[in-house]
Formats: C-alpha cells, structure tokens, sequence
C-alpha cells in the first residue's frame, strides 16, 4: 500500500495514496479504499506507516484505532472498503 502525507484533518497523519476522499466534515474524513476490510482490521503497512510517523496506539475497540502524537488525538476507523478520520 503506497502511504502519502495529504492535507487534511492533520497533516502529521497518514493516508494511503490510493485513498479517494468521499466525504469532508469539520472534525472527520471517510475514504473509500479497497484493500481494507473491517474483519481484517488495520493492515500491518499502514499501521506501520502511522508509526513511523511519531504516532503511538493508544486504545482500540472492534474496528475503530485511537492514535496520540504528542497532544493530538487521531480515531481510525476501518469499515470494509473504508475507512473513517476523526479528530
């Protein structure tokens, strides 16, 4: 999976270059990408990529990853097909 930095809900935090962004709220970003499924959870490149990034995991409950960098918050979310950023 091709990771790339794109502007966004924070720029520090990663998302995957194949991502289409399908929909942009104040506080939240939902992308459409294939190669993830819900049942699956986080693929292990792109959970390496976010840390390689200076952010650490820090809860996790069912499908939905809470990361901190510093005092940032990022919650990840990954449906099947998709996947969601909140702040």
């Amino acid at each position: 999976m091709n990771i790339l930095i794109i502007q966004g809900l924070n720029q520090d935090f990663p998302v995957p270059k194949t991502a289409e962004l399908q929909e942009k709220k104040e506080n939240s970003e939902a992308y459409a990408l294939k190669e993830v499924k819900e049942e699956n959870g986080l693929p292990d490149d792109y959970r390496q990529e976010i840390e390689n990034r200076g952010w650490t995991e820090v809860d996790r409950l069912g499908s939905k990853y809470t990361f901190q960098n510093g005092d940032k918050k990022i919650n990840l979310i990954v449906l099947t097909e998709k996947f969601l950023i909140q702040l």
